[in-house]
């Protein structure tokens, strides 16, 4: 169990700390700052289960989606209430200890709702769909991955050291989305957009210096990790 309760925890964190965090970019005067990149993108577990493709891929009966949906929206609801009072701390380092409070609550209430709902057997292919999903780099650094690979502290570092890398150069690259509102919407359209396509190029390339550290055997089982191939179709944008 403590191998699900990883993933769960990561996929709140994922999904409420996106919120968090681009909220965070508003400080107490208002200025507004760009939202730091989420890379994993889509690969969070609230994202994950409300596509119908992974739930029928997962096998999620009737009863399944509808107790998902009222109680993924009950959360919704907390969060917001949550974020409400958080909006109202001028105190950086108390602003901070009170996302650390919010993310560790609502975690806690996903990860008993996602694990009342799905079966063990659920919960392993949600995992494994996940790992797909996640940019190598990232789903490498998980410790369940990282353990039955097993990668050497050697490895783990060099890893730590490509993550820190990516964090640099994607701080020089949002340099430009500073001020987007007194931008036009296609001039902010265009900008973020060229953002995405120069951040995804970067991580294609970390990813594969990652995979390159990894030894044949440890690519063999890297697969096995991922279980059968599964292809999450990117959603349309509503024009």
């Amino acid at each position: 169990m403590s191998r699900l309760r990883r993933v769960l925890v990561l996929g709140v964190v994922l999904v409420l700390g996106a919120v968090l965090v681009s909220a965070a970019g508003e400080g107490p005067a208002g200025n507004a700052r760009p939202p730091r990149p989420i890379t994993t993108g889509p690969a969070d577990l609230v994202s994950l289960l409300n596509r119908q493709e992974v739930q029928k891929e997962l096998g999620l009966s009737e009863g399944q989606v509808r107790k998902w949906k009222e109680g993924i929206g009950q959360l919704a609801k907390q969060a917001q209430e949550g974020l409400a009072g958080w909006r109202t701390i001028t105190d950086a380092q108390e602003r901070r200890t009170k996302r650390d409070e919010l993310l560790k609550q609502l975690g806690q209430k996903q990860r008993s709702l996602v694990q009342a709902i799905l079966s063990k057997e659920q919960l392993e292919r949600l995992s494994q769909i996940r790992i797909q999903i996640l940019d190598a780099l990232y789903a490498l650094s998980d410790p369940e991955v990282a353990r039955r690979l097993p990668l050497s502290d050697g490895q783990k570092e060099k890893l730590s050291e490509i993550q820190k890398a990516i964090e640099q150069e994607t701080t020089k690259l949002r340099e430009p989305l500073r001020n987007l509102s007194n931008l036009s919407q296609e001039e902010q359209s265009n900008k973020l957009a060229a953002f995405g396509k120069e951040l995804r190029s970067i991580l294609d390339k970390a990813n594969e210096e990652a995979l390159g550290l990894l030894s044949s055997e440890q690519k063999e089982e890297f697969e096995k990790i991922q279980g059968k191939k599964f292809k999450l179709e990117p959603r349309r944008t509503r024009g």
